[in-house]
C-alpha cells in the first residue's frame, strides 16, 4: 500500500509512533492539526499547504520525542514535497508520481499497492494544485481574505483565486 503525498506531507512510520509517540498512533491522530491524515498501516501521512505549518508541526513532534534529522538524514519522520520528493535523504520510504498527476510514497522494500488518501480526495484535486514559492508570493499573488484557516489569494499569473488551507498560521497548535 502507499500514501498520498500532496503539497508538503509529513510522513512517519506506524511502528515508530507505536514505540515512541505518547499514546501511540491514537495519540498522533489526536494531535494531528487537520483532516488530511491517512495511513496504509505502515506509514502515516499528514499534509500541509504552507511551510510554516509544517515547521510548527515538526516542532510539536520533536517535543513529543520524535527525531527529524540525524546527520542530515530523516530519522523518525520525513517531509515530502509532492513535486520534488523527500526534502532530506530517507532510506525507509520510496515513492513516485502516478500518471494521473498525484504523488505517493510507500515503505521501502514493499510494493506500492493501492493508494490510501484522505476521505473525499480525488486525483483531480492534485491536478489542480498550483505551486508558488513562498519567496514569490508577494510578486505573484495578492491576499484577498482570510476565513478561519482558509486564505484566499488572487493569482496574477492565472487571474484566478487560489485557496491556501492553513492549520495554524505558523503558530504551534498547542500554544493556545
Amino acid at each position: 500500500m502507499s500514501v498520498l503525498v500532496e503539497c508538503l506531507s509529513v510522513v512517519v512510520r506506524v511502528d515508530t509512533l507505536q514505540r515512541k509517540y505518547p499514546g501511540g498512533v491514537s495519540g498522533y491522530i489526536r494531535d494531528c492539526p487537520n483532516g488530511t491524515l491517512c495511513s496504509d498501516g505502515r506509514l502515516v501521512r499528514v499534509g500541509f499547504m504552507a511551510p510554516d505549518d509544517v515547521k510548527a508541526f515538526l516542532g510539536i513532534l520533536c517535543s513529543k520525542g520524535l527525531l527529524w534529522l540525524v546527520n542530515g538524514q530523516a530519522e523518525d519522520m520525513v517531509v515530502v514535497d509532492q513535486r520534488t520528493g523527500p526534502t532530506a535523504p530517507c532510506g525507509w520510504i520510496t515513492g513516485g508520481r502516478h500518471v494521473e498527476g498525484y504523488s505517493a510514497v510507500w515503505l521501502a522494500g514493499t510494493e506500492p499497492g493501492n493508494l490510501v488518501a484522505p476521505a473525499n480526495w480525488t486525483p483531480r484535486q492534485s491536478e489542480g494544485m498550483n505551486f508558488i514559492p513562498t519567496d514569490q508570493l508577494s510578486e505573484k499573488t495578492l491576499k484577498l481574505a482570510t476565513n478561519g484557516t482558509l486564505e484566499v489569494w488572487l493569482n496574477f499569473d492565472t487571474g484566478k483565486e487560489t485557496f491556501l488551507g492553513r492549520t495554524n498560521q505558523g503558530k504551534r497548535p498547542d500554544s493556545g
